[in-house]
């Protein structure tokens, strides 16, 4: 990729294929999402949010929901069902309303308020002790239970925000309000038929990942992922974790060969399990030997060094007899 610019000294070029990412020119607001998002991330000190964002964004694109132009969710907009998640989170919220918080100033960009509190937080804000896998399990059971029908999804503040507030009417299914920019709604491209997969998605993974405990999602999260689209008409369907089927021959929950597919997963996760606690083991018994064989070189080095000063010890008795 080469971005080049005649208007001022502006060159880029990217020869990486492997990351996602994307760029925005020109948008001052954009980047005051970036620092508060950046914000956000960083309130925690083990880096929980980011971990949790990775993680979200990787399970979203491999259930088909994650492309904006392909009619469904940005990345941005699964980023701030994340922020609102953490921000409801009972009985202990992961993060607070920046945009609530501290000494409020005027910061005005593109017309928008975009004042935040960018203060480092206190080291005991949270008691927060879920794990990544845990949060993960809530977030999407948050999302398969929340309100669609009247509610839209805002981080600015702690209180509840109407479709009928926002004048955002009910053939607009999925709303979720920019941070910033009032108006805009990051799911406003969501049609009926998107907006049923990307609830049944969350609801469906649900149910598959609570069949893992938390030990198995967080070590063992990607290759748990499941995916399966439909392609006949195009319609995408979530429930097995295989392609290339339409729904109505998709495995069901109940279903013998899904309670089957379960199963081997579940063996698959533990083989994993053992092969890295065996690993684990060769690695112990390794270090261990590596350790007995430092700790004979040292104490022969000091029976050596002993012997060498007993010896010397002896030579100057002897001496010293001679000269008496």
């Amino acid at each position: 990729m080469s971005l080049k610019s005649t208007e001022s000294e502006f060159h880029v070029e990217f020869h990486i294929s492997i990351i996602n990412f994307s760029i925005s020119c020109y948008n001052d607001l954009a980047l005051r999402n970036t620092s508060l998002l950046r914000r956000y991330c960083t309130w925690t000190k083990d880096e929980i949010i980011s971990k949790l964002g990775v993680f979200i964004k990787r399970w979203a694109k491999e259930c088909g929901i994650c492309d904006a132009s392909k009619g469904s969710l940005c990345p941005y907009g699964y980023m701030i069902l994340l922020i609102h998640f953490l921000q409801r989170l009972q009985p202990h919220p992961l993060l607070p309303m920046l945009q609530e918080m501290g000494e409020k100033e005027n910061i005005r960009v593109e017309g928008w308020d975009a004042y935040f509190c960018d203060e480092s937080p206190k080291p005991d804000w949270s008691k927060c002790t879920l794990s990544v896998g845990e949060l993960f399990l809530q977030f999407l059971e948050y999302f398969a239970k929340f309100d669609w029908d009247s509610q839209i999804v805002q981080i600015r503040h702690s209180g509840m925000l109407s479709k009928f507030e926002r004048g955002w009417t009910k053939q607009v299914l999925m709303c979720i309000e920019d941070p910033f920019a009032l108006d805009r709604n990051h799911g406003c491209g969501i049609n009926n038929l998107m907006f049923t997969f990307i609830i049944n998605s969350f609801v469906n993974s649900y149910k598959v990942f609570s069949y893992f405990n938390d030990d198995s999602i967080t070590r063992f999260g990607r290759s748990l992922l499941v995916k399966c689209r439909e392609i006949t008409g195009g319609v995408p369907y979530i429930v097995c974790g295989r392609s290339g089927h339409a729904s109505e021959n998709c495995l069901t929950f109940g279903d013998a060969r899904f309670d089957k597919a379960i199963e081997k997963l579940n063996n698959d996760v533990e083989e994993r399990k053992k092969r890295e606690e065996e690993e684990g083991k060769r690695k112990e018994d390794k270090e261990r030997k590596i350790t007995e064989e430092e700790g004979r070189k040292r104490k022969e080095e000091e029976d050596r060094r002993r012997e060498e000063e007993e010896e010397i010890q002896r030579e100057e008795e002897n001496e010293r007899k001679r000269s008496e």
